[in-house]
């Protein structure tokens, strides 16, 4: 898959670049490709249809080059950022979240398209290829996660294995349930607090249920 652009697109200032990209990341975001319009697209961006496609080719080149440039971005501001040392489960995913988060708040219009690719069902079959590279960036991030873990720290007398995917679980439900706490504020600065003082305490139970006393 490769992101299509002209040189046109390139020369333009950055802030036109962004808000074109931006208004098209949201348009997808939201409705996916199938239902996403090129129309609500550049009516947001301030451009012509004409030019649109001028600059992209055509929906299809536009969602690819959005594609790249959004898994590009993730895997630099997110993924290579990941501490692979840490063996304490918790931990690891306690420092992978302010990561991913401090790179939502800066990047939210990326991250919201890029979670948007799995919300919506297409048959087109650029977005089906988009959707399982996504599938494999998503299964090496859970890798880390997985390995190199000190099971010593978890109760004694289950697999150890089972726990973590039993942890993985309720962190992935408190996390979709932060994400749409952070979509729905008006004012991030007055939740952000409050939120990840809920978000440490719910880690902090998590821990006393499955993990040692004193671990």
């Amino acid at each position: 898959m490769r992101g299509t652009m002209n040189k046109a697109f390139k020369e333009l200032p950055e802030d036109r670049q962004r808000a074109i990209v931006n208004a098209a990341y949201d348009e997808f975001g939201a409705h996916g490709y199938d239902r996403a319009s090129t129309n609500a697209i550049v009516a947001a961006a301030g451009i012509s249809k004409g030019t649109l496609f001028n600059y992209f080719g055509s929906k299809i080149g536009l969602f690819s080059y959005l594609m790249k440039t959004s898994m590009d971005l993730v895997g630099k501001v997110y993924l290579d950022e990941l501490d692979h040392s840490l063996t304490d489960y918790l931990e690891k995913y306690r420092q992978a979240t302010l990561t991913k988060y401090r790179a939502y708040r800066e990047h939210p219009h990326e991250f919201n398209f890029f979670a948007g690719v799995f919300l919506f069902d297409s048959k087109e079959p650029v977005v089906r290829r988009a959707v399982k590279r996504v599938d494999t960036m998503r299964a090496n991030m859970e890798a880390c996660f997985r390995e190199n873990n000190d099971t010593s720290l978890f109760i004694k007398g289950y697999d150890p294995e089972e726990l973590i995917v039993l942890m993985q679980y309720c962190l992935e439900g408190y996390e979709r349930d932060m994400l749409t706490r952070m979509r729905r504020s008006a004012q991030p600065a007055d939740w952000s607090e409050s939120l990840w003082d809920d978000f440490y305490r719910f880690l902090d139970q998590l821990r006393s249920v499955f993990y040692r006393k004193g671990a």
